[in-house]
């Protein structure tokens, strides 16, 4: 059976289970309105497991020893449970004491699981490999011989004018994840864009938190680069012919969406990839990467769980299809041995 832990919304997983169900493969979604009710461990003297495991849609329950291939694509492992009602007044403290305890009783018992299923099933992606740190992507594209933009890191915001006196134009962005907010009833959207860096912006900001400034890219156009298990599959977006999109193609432009078309990469760069790929432990995710006037390929960052659907369209490349087939001969490859 085949293992998807994903997000209800995720259209990517929609996609690839409607695959599934045309190969008339079993397969089991857990996502957070398919949650974990129950679960059962049983672990003897003699080292053998048993993972019984009952699902809150319809009360359907597994082994986790009948899981052969499993697809981590987003989200999380979410237990349902109720807190218990105590038998005296806590205070704040104590409160918030026993809500840690609980969850990292939950923790422990996910860790369980997650290694269970490293250990005894084909894995496409792992909860364990999903968390990136952007900086460390950069150090090993380089070492790699990959062009990147040139990153500085600081919570002195002098340092950040010294670089903008120089003349130098500056982007800035999310130094790890990026955020939304969406307030319907205050009308107020936050989210994290690349935005150009100024000297009046950097001595607005009064605190020490860290910023992250690199050297602002004159594009061609940006290329979304899927990568799975050795090979590239990729777009190229020019965004850089429209004023909203020009920083950023994320902050996107719904009135006049921006040209893409499918785009192969040379191999040399495809290698370095793979090379990147193996070094950051990841069989696939979608690589973001700018090519400037001067015809070179900048790397800027790997997400493990970022969309690839416009890739997959665009492209033509059906790599639903394509996870779904991996999907299932590695269930197939698990169940012969």
């Amino acid at each position: 059976m085949i293992l998807i832990i994903s997000e209800s919304q995720d259209r990517s997983t929609i996609q690839v289970v409607k695959w599934l169900i045309y190969y008339n493969k079993k397969f089991i979604i857990l996502n957070e309105l398919n949650r974990i009710s129950k679960t059962t461990i049983t672990i003897s003297n003699t080292g053998n497991v048993s993972v019984l495991i009952n699902l809150e849609h319809d009360n359907a329950s597994f082994l986790l020893s009948d899981i052969k291939s499993v697809w981590y694509r987003r989200g999380d492992i979410i237990f349902k449970q109720s807190l218990p009602n105590p038998k005296f007044k806590m205070d704040v403290e104590l409160d918030i004491v026993l809500k840690n305890y609980i969850h990292n009783e939950n923790k422990t018992v996910r860790d369980y699981i997650i290694d269970y299923l490293d250990k005894n099933c084909f894995n496409l992606s792992s909860i364990k490999t999903v968390t990136q740190n952007k900086l460390i992507q950069l150090e090993t594209a380089a070492k790699h011989k990959l062009k990147i933009p040139q990153t500085l890191i600081s919570s002195d915001n002098e340092e950040i004018i010294s670089e903008l006196n120089k003349g130098k134009r500056l982007i800035t962005k999310p130094i790890g994840e990026s955020f939304f907010y969406y307030s319907q009833k205050e009308n107020i959207k936050i989210q994290g864009y690349t935005k150009l860096l100024t000297k009046k912006t950097v001595k607005e900001n009064k605190t020490n938190m860290f910023t992250l400034a690199q050297t602002a890219i004159d594009k061609l156009y940006e290329l979304r680069v899927f990568y799975f298990f050795g090979k590239t599959y990729s777009i190229a977006i020019y965004s850089q012919e429209n004023s909203k999109t020009k920083i950023d193609q994320k902050d996107y432009d719904y009135v006049n969406p921006v040209y893409c078309q499918p785009y192969t990469i040379p191999k040399i760069i495809e290698n370095k990839l793979g090379k990147l790929m193996n070094d950051l432990n990841l069989d696939n995710g979608s690589i973001d990467m700018i090519r400037n006037k001067e015809g070179e390929y900048i790397f800027l960052e790997v997400n493990p769980v970022g969309q690839f659907e416009n890739v997959s369209t665009i492209g033509n490349y059906n790599l639903e299809g394509l996870i779904a087939k991996k999907l299932i001969r590695d269930e197939q490859r698990k169940n012969n041995t």
